[in-house]
């Protein structure tokens, strides 16, 4: 199974690819290797769940926000590159905000 079907069966589909702001691309690639630029929670052009992690957005936002910045990886991949030509990952960083008392 590739990875779109997979994606569909999961009901979760790829964003349009947002512009990167600042002075930077999106995916820089050297060599056989790509890096891809930090990816916020942008959908449609709209930034989303904005706040910190047991204040302004729920444990359950956060899982969702992270899948979305998850969501936008794999499209700038697919876009820039093509998942026929990726081989493997080698790692990902995920950062989130929390409250003081934010412990779930």
């Amino acid at each position: 199974m590739n990875l779109i079907d997979n994606l569909t069966k999961h009901k979760l589909e790829l964003p349009i690819v947002s512009s990167p702001g600042g002075n930077y691309v999106s995916v820089n690639i050297r060599g056989n290797i790509a890096y891809i630029a930090i990816q916020f929670p942008i959908l449609d052009g709209e930034y989303l769940f904005q706040g910190r992690l047991g204040n302004e957005i729920t444990t359950e936002e956060g899982y969702k926000a992270m899948e979305l910045c998850a969501l936008n990886v794999l499209a700038q991949v697919e876009k820039r590159i093509g998942f026929d030509k990726i081989i493997g990952l080698n790692h990902i960083d995920a950062y989130f905000q929390s409250g003081m008392d934010w412990d779930d």
